[in-house]
């Protein structure tokens, strides 16, 4: 080997890989640190109406009830 491929062995030896850490607020939880995140969705029904008594020959689309996905936390430390 090379000293230059020394170096270079020793330089990433030395260095631990990164881990990223976000913060999630949770209201009736508090702060949560986790490394990855997960599930974060949200989705709403549709639903189509006409008045009987419109005088447009269109439906209107409203949102209807909420669905949330279910949430994910990996290698999550809990702080009070």
């Amino acid at each position: 080997m090379t000293d230059n491929e020394l170096t270079q062995r020793a330089d990433t030896q030395a260095w631990p890989l990164p881990s990223f850490y976000f913060k999630v607020s949770i209201s009736n939880v508090g702060d949560i640190s986790c490394s990855e995140v997960s599930g974060l969705e949200t989705e709403y029904e549709e639903i189509t109406y006409r008045a009987g008594d419109s005088p447009v020959f269109t439906k209107l689309k409203m949102p209807g009830l909420r669905k949330a996905g279910d949430l994910t936390i990996k290698t999550g430390n809990i702080e009070r």
